[in-house]
């Protein structure tokens, strides 16, 4: 796709990642195999890179321009980077720490390595100076910015509950079926919603076949109607689409994380479409003018935000944090999370 492209004068680049991401919206049977195939190619190419680009460094070099480079790395990190992101989404509403965050995100890849052997390739004069510049700027920003990202997030307290997900996912690719069909293998822990009940007690929304469990190495056939025990590995069949609504059940909080989902989304959940003023019936929102109060869940956020909204954004009304919990194809709020504030909290 890149070098056809590029052959008739084109963006390689921009029709690459095109591509990607037509693949990775896409629903197709062969999904999951096509994405192990990528992901070890760009670790492979990745690999490759790094070990190209440590054979075109000079040690030597690098430290006789060490204190050019790291005072230009401290502007970057410090001084531009973060007056360029605040110039660039202050029309968007982005929140003030949703700002710091992005402008702590710096150049930490192999990509500005690589635009910086373009001077080099070009045979500008000073074509070395480039690229040792950019090499230490990299190497600090990898260091310094790439090593903190998470202690960053959880300070700014945006730090978001990891998605459940099945331990292992086995695709049913080979199955002539209209919905890409795959067999879950979810490991139940004690804080996994479904353990210490039989599999009849659970309510699904959505259409699935339990296939049995794995106990000790013996698989237990659904007929016996086994009690789903913690350590257990539960087997199901299932549309790939459905794939949140079965995991909320069979692996929400099945493994220790730094960050409950409760302590972030708090314990209760709202639609979207209710209105502020259904809320404010037996939520403590406070006083809300009455142009706010008609206004949906979804429309108040999208007034307040001004973007694209991504699970995680948080607003304040009273003594009540609300968050997004969860959004439909359409980028439409489907669900928000409250959490009752004590005093001194917001």
């Amino acid at each position: 796709m890149f070098a056809l492209t590029s052959g008739i004068g084109g963006s390689g680049f921009l029709a690459v990642y095109l591509m990607g991401y037509i693949i990775g919206n896409a629903r197709l049977p062969q999904l999951i195999h096509i994405l192990q195939v990528q992901d070890g190619l760009a670790w492979l190419s990745q690999i490759m890179m790094f070990l190209i680009l440590g054979l075109l460094v000079t040690p030597s070099h690098l430290i006789e321009n060490l204190w050019l480079s790291l005072s230009i790395a401290g502007l970057m990190i410090f001084i531009v980077r973060p007056l360029a992101v605040v110039i660039s989404l202050s029309p968007f509403s982005f929140p003030v720490r949703e700002q710091l965050f992005i402008s702590w995100v710096g150049l930490r890849g192999a990509v500005p390595i690589i635009l910086a052997l373009y001077p080099w390739l070009s045979g500008l004069p000073g074509q070395e100076l480039f690229f040792d510049v950019a090499f230490v700027v990299v190497l600090v920003s990898l260091v310094l910015q790439g090593w903190t990202l998470a202690p960053m997030a959880r300070w700014l307290k945006l730090e978001v509950p990891l998605e459940a997900e099945p331990d292992r996912r086995m695709a049913l690719d080979q199955v002539g079926s209209n919905d890409p069909l795959e067999v879950w293998s979810y490991e139940i822990s004690e804080r996994s919603p479904a353990c210490d009940h039989f599999w009849h007690e659970l309510r699904w929304s959505v259409p699935l076949e339990f296939m049995g469990l794995i106990r000790d190495g013996e698989w237990i056939q659904p007929k016996t109607r086994p009690k789903l025990l913690e350590g257990d590995h539960i087997l199901v069949v299932a549309k790939v689409q459905h794939i949140d609504e079965i995991s909320r059940v069979l692996a929400a909080g099945g493994k220790l994380r730094s960050l409950n989902t409760s302590d972030f989304f708090g314990d209760f959940t709202l639609n979207g479409d209710l209105s502020l003023a259904d809320v404010a019936s037996f939520y403590p929102l406070g006083r809300l003018p009455e142009a706010q109060a008609s206004m949906s869940l979804h429309a108040y956020f999208s007034e307040k935000f001004h973007r694209r909204m991504v699970v995680g954004d948080q607003l304040t009304l009273g003594n009540v944090q609300l968050t997004i919990r969860e959004l439909n194809e359409d980028n439409k709020i489907s669900k928000v999370g409250v959490k009752l504030l004590e005093r001194g909290e917001n």
